[in-house]
């Protein structure tokens, strides 16, 4: 194919035509050549993006060869991640993140034709040319990825910790890429849980009892979960809560079911939410698959009377000058967060964005009545701090960046053993 490529234009030559090229090779990794043509493409992608593309010629071309530099580095990740047989990506994983992807790029347009129009200007025929791009790229990028994780899985590469001073240097050079620190709050907040009467707790007890000994009896675990929990959202699922990694749940309940072997049933166990059973299905060293039945003891007007007489109580005796963290000790529930520092607003419930927007530092807020998962609970705030939006600084970053850059300096580490063992020609 290539001597007919040469014959066909052998005549042009001898008659003296003039012949553009219209590609050419400007790096080998390997058997594989990377094209100026895929290199233009990665520099339109950063104009795209909003990157800055210089136009003074030696500042132009330091960056061509520091974006070769970055495809030869990820060329040379593709063909090991390829030669790996415990590196697979099935095609599912990218056609459905290409989807997500697509779906967000199509969403910022208010119709087809713009989207369309501006593919074009981005040197795309077709929706579809658009796409085909985009699954090699992500499946190249998912390859990588899996390479990545997995030799750092079986222990073969390890991040490489930088330098305080490689970690001010780095903080340096990527200011102007990192995020800008969001508007946020800090604050202290007693939570007072309203509890049952002895009576109630009692009859709660007895339920759970009750349907313990029809399940030691053969009972079916979902449909009694189904007719019986109060867990409304684990209800309708029979019971069924998925699975839980440690610390993602309250201390009485993770205790019984990663102490319960899978396919048992506990017996009744209390935690702040009521009475439970729980059946572990699946079993994993950090992980569990449970299903649970919950019920939780009946609480009334008068319950929740008394506990707002107690909030009232609290923020009188903060305003009178009491130690919040002798009145925090005394009242607040332990199964609850109390500290909230610099935390953006759109985190927060939204009753707790609303009583403290405007607030000053010191300032006492409440009682709130805080709803979550259908239980009542009445929250004290002392606000403490408002931070606008701004950069952060060196001291906010640094454990973000020594993470990062340890990844870094591994992988360049493990790239540089590549290139050793690689063939490898730069031609730009």
């Amino acid at each position: 194919m290539l001597a007919a490529a040469v014959l066909s234009v052998a005549p042009l030559a001898a008659q003296g035509a003039s012949l553009e090229p219209i590609d050419r090779i400007v790096a080998v990794v390997g058997t594989t050549p990377i094209l100026w043509s895929q290199l233009q493409e990665e520099i339109n992608l950063m104009r795209q993006e909003g990157m800055q593309i210089p136009e003074e010629p030696e500042a132009a071309a330091a960056m061509l060869r520091q974006v070769l530099e970055q495809m030869v580095q990820e060329e040379l990740l593709v063909q090991q991640a390829l030669a790996d047989t415990l590196v697979q990506v099935p095609d599912q994983q990218v056609q459905s993140s290409v989807d997500r992807l697509i779906g967000e790029v199509r969403a910022r347009f208010g119709s087809d034709a713009e989207f369309r129009q501006q593919l074009a200007i981005a040197g795309f025929g077709s929706p579809e040319e658009y796409r085909r791009f985009f699954v090699e790229r992500r499946r190249r990028e998912l390859l990588v990825q899996g390479l990545l994780q997995s030799m750092q899985q079986r222990d073969q590469i390890r991040p490489v910790p930088p330098t305080e001073a490689e970690l001010r240097a780095f903080f340096q050079a990527t200011t102007a890429q990192q995020p800008q620190r969001p508007a946020s709050v800090s604050f202290r907040m007693i939570v007072i849980r309203p509890d049952p009467t002895p009576a109630a707790d009692a009859v709660a007890r007895a339920e759970a009892d009750s349907l313990r000994a029809q399940l030691a009896r053969g009972g079916d675990f979902a449909q009694l979960a189904r007719r019986f929990s109060d867990d409304s959202a684990s209800a309708v699922q029979g019971g069924d809560l998925g699975w839980l990694r440690r610390g993602v749940t309250v201390r009485e309940f993770e205790q019984v079911i990663f102490g319960i072997r899978p396919g048992s049933i506990s017996g009744v166990f209390h935690s702040p939410f009521g009475y439970h059973i729980a059946q572990v299905q699946r079993a994993e060293p950090s992980e569990v698959q449970v299903r649970h039945i919950l019920i939780a003891p009946e609480i009334n007007e008068a319950d929740r009377a008394r506990a707002l007489d107690t909030a009232t109580a609290v923020i009188a005796a903060l305003q009178a000058g009491a130690s919040f963290d002798s009145l925090e000790r005394q009242y607040h529930d332990p199964n609850e967060q109390s500290l909230f520092e610099n935390v953006a607003g759109g985190e927060l419930y939204e009753t707790l964005r609303e009583a403290i927007e405007g607030a000053v530092p010191g300032q006492v807020l409440g009682p709130l009545v805080l709803l979550e998962g259908g239980r009542e609970r009445y929250g004290v705030v002392r606000f403490d701090e408002a931070r606008p939006e701004g950069e952060y600084t060196y001291d906010e970053l640094r454990d973000y960046l020594r993470t990062q850059l340890g990844q870094q300096n591994m992988v360049a580490r493990y790239v540089a053993s590549l290139r050793n063992a690689v063939y490898v020609d730069m031609r730009l």
